[in-house]
């Protein structure tokens, strides 16, 4: 699957009505600031599917089967800014990811300049979204890990966030063998 083939299925979802909008703005989410966002990067501006969750890390478009639950519909970019993946995320369950290509929200943000040191990471969409879509939302716990330890110094939301990320970013030792001389 190409990007333009991400874009299309991204462009099928519709955008989000009113009644999605008066409850993001009711969660603090500031919209005039988005929108100002969203001019520059169409890609953050969420969209709305309804969806069917398999697991806890992938979804499919549902249209409208028997199961199927609304999500708001993310792009996900890769750190080169390249869309490579769809994110849905229907709370109060986790972001998954449709193709399995992503790992985070804000990946894109993860190596450029910054204003501060750190780099925030966010536990959810929401939080993301309350902060101008800036900082991280790790979605493939696998994925996002080796990222996430590459983009340090982080910034979590609390004390229990930073051990669950220490926890995602901690790597084993290297398996190291060699061969003894003949």
């Amino acid at each position: 699957m190409t990007g333009a083939d991400i874009i299309g299925e991204y462009t099928r979802c519709a955008l989000p009505g009113d009644n999605i909008l008066r409850g993001l703005a009711a969660a603090g989410v500031d919209l005039a600031a988005l929108e100002l966002r969203w001019r520059h990067d169409p890609h953050l501006v969420p969209r709305a599917s309804r969806v069917e969750y398999f697991g806890n890390r992938h979804f499919e478009f549902a249209g409208d089967r028997h199961g199927s639950i609304g999500a708001l519909v993310f792009g996900v970019l890769d750190e080169a800014r390249r869309l490579v993946d769809l994110c849905a995320w229907s709370p109060p369950r986790s972001p998954v990811l449709w193709l399995g290509r992503g790992s985070m929200l804000g990946a894109e943000q993860a190596f450029g300049p910054r204003m501060r040191d750190e780099i925030h990471v966010h536990r959810t969409p929401l939080g993301w979204l309350r902060n101008n879509c800036r900082g991280l939302v790790p979605i493939d716990p696998i994925s996002a890990g080796d990222l996430l330890w590459r983009a340090r110094p982080l910034l979590a939301e609390d004390q229990r966030h930073a051990r669950e990320l220490r926890a995602k970013t901690t790597r084993p030792p290297a398996k190291i063998m060699f061969r003894a001389a003949a």
